[in-house]
């Protein structure tokens, strides 16, 4: 079995059909891509549902389950307090207004879809909210991307005017075993299409990892990631033995020492399933988990401008010959373009600084000018 360290928020759907349909009728786990949580309201993507070949019943409608525990679920402009009906009409018209005084983590809400003879069992909506600033943001939105698509090399996918790039893919995976990185869909261990990494270390006692570079064609800021699953297993518990510890270190422009990330920068998942190794800037897995409960979110400050990000992937479970040692991570990235406005800030303040001194005795001047009875 493999294991699933997923850097999307995405979830596995449980499935269970309720009336007498023979044929099964899924509703689809989706994932907004990450939401800055001082945006407001933001339109997220349509809900979704799949008919298996042969299945007879129209889709009717969908129905919210259970609301985010912070921010609120909108349709349209009216706030969704309870489990809601929507229109197939209306499917596209849910946004999402993230708590600004809430912690960044993956929050999310469940639905279902009812078809003419039968009612899926629910999908999970997950919406992963970070702590970014107000400004213009963009994200790589892996789940409509073209499958297949190499990212060991990836020679330039355009977000507004910055260009991300990968390079010095390297990894211990001996050759003929699984080794990718890649867009990928695997529904039958993965909920939703994504930037897939996939390594099978078994064979190998020595270091299990694996690295590649995010370059991006200009120093970004608000760089955050979203990551669900990161935990730990054995082949003895039914899945393969890994420890998952994934390191994410952030370099500015001609920068040598990564930025050194902070407790608040990093939202942990809700489960306890992973933690921060203090002074490594590595996210480890320290126990069995499932589902989005267990989804990190990170955001770099707004004050750090990124060139390049290296990520290693490893797998630090104690060495068993022959045992499967295969791990999966599935990303999204979300990038802070700077606008033209925000660059020329500074020289702006110095303008005003130095202009300062003559309008504030101009100011004085006209506080000494007595009104002429009439004018005012």
């Amino acid at each position: 079995m493999r294991t699933t360290l997923r850097l999307a928020a995405f979830m596995v759907v449980s499935l269970a059909l309720v009336g007498k349909s023979a044929w099964a009728q899924t509703a689809t786990n989706k994932a907004a891509p990450i939401i800055p949580k001082s945006f407001g309201a933001t339109s997220i993507k349509a809900l979704g549902a799949t008919a298996a070949t042969g299945a007879s019943g129209a889709l009717q409608r969908f129905r919210i389950l259970t609301l985010p525990t912070k921010g609120t679920l909108l349709l349209g402009a009216t706030p969704i307090t309870g489990p809601t009906n929507i229109a197939i009409a209306d499917q596209g018209n849910l946004r999402y207004d993230p708590d600004a005084t809430a912690s960044s983590a993956n929050y999310s809400f469940t639905y279902q879809a009812e078809f003419a003879n039968v009612v899926t069992g629910p999908a999970t909506f997950s919406l992963p909210v970070s702590n970014a600033d107000c400004g213009q943001n963009s994200a790589v939105d892996f789940s409509e991307r073209t499958v297949g698509e190499n990212w060991k090399a990836q020679t330039g996918v355009t977000i507004g005017n910055t260009t991300v790039s990968t390079s010095k893919y390297n990894s211990s995976v001996p050759g003929g075993q699984t080794n990718i990185l890649e867009i990928s869909n695997q529904p039958a261990r993965l909920s939703t299409q994504g930037l897939v990494w996939q390594l099978d270390n078994e064979g190998v006692a020595g270091n299990n990892v694996a690295t590649v570079e995010l370059n991006f064609s200009r120093p970004v800021r608000n760089l955050a990631f979203s990551m669900e699953d990161i935990d730990i297993s054995t082949l003895a518990l039914g899945g393969s033995d890994f420890v998952d510890e994934v390191t994410f270190n952030a370099y500015t422009l001609n920068g040598t020492t990564p930025y050194q990330l902070a407790v608040a920068d990093v939202a942990l998942g809700s489960n306890n399933s992973n933690r921060l190794v203090a002074g490594t800037n590595t996210i480890q897995g320290i126990t069995t988990n499932s589902g989005p409960d267990g989804t990190v979110v990170l955001t770099y400050p707004v004050g750090i401008a990124i060139s390049r990000l290296e990520i290693i992937y490893r797998n630090t479970q104690t060495y068993v010959a022959n045992n499967l040692r295969l791990q999966t991570i599935e990303q999204s990235l979300e990038v802070y373009l700077e606008t033209e406005r925000r660059e020329k800030v500074p020289a702006l303040v110095a303008t005003l600084e130095s202009e300062t001194p003559a309008l504030a005795a101009e100011i004085e001047t006209l506080k000494k000018i007595t009104p002429r009875p009439g004018l005012l």
